[in-house]
């Protein structure tokens, strides 16, 4: 499983050259595991690019409006969900205060997972008789 975690530090935090060396650490460490697919970090600024009744507009910020900015993301090989938190929690106890807030990622196998699950429900409906409900 694959996990989408964005990161947003508390406020007014600054963070130490040691802070750093820890987290890099950690990067190295769950890089070199396989927990760690890919991480990165958001320049400042936003570009959002919205469609709405076919006419397209662009829009570059930062807004004001903004009150937390995402600053980090990465994407985690997890066993399961709990597996995830827990590397969730673990890269906060380093990064300290702020939040993370993580998407499960909707994979090829989940896609190919579904479309034989939708197959099977389509057979099983064509092989009820339409009309008694019985099976053919």
């Amino acid at each position: 499983m694959q996990f989408f975690v964005e990161y947003t530090p508390a406020a007014g935090k600054p963070q130490s050259p040691e802070h750093n060396e820890k987290l890099n650490k950690l990067i190295e460490e769950e890089s070199k595991s396989g927990i760690l697919f890919a991480t990165g970090a958001f320049k400042p600024g936003t570009t959002v690019i919205r469609q709405d009744d076919g006419n397209v507009s662009v829009t570059d910020g930062p807004y004001a409006e903004a009150k937390e900015v995402i600053v980090g993301w990465a994407i985690i090989n997890a066993k399961s969900k709990d597996d995830a938190i827990e590397i969730s929690k673990n890269f906060l106890s380093i990064a300290g205060d702020g939040t993370s807030v993580m998407h499960e990622i909707f994979g090829p196998e989940d896609h190919a997972a579904q479309s034989e699950h939708a197959a099977q429900n389509e057979h099983a409906a064509q092989s009820v008789s339409p009309h008694n409900g019985e099976r053919a």
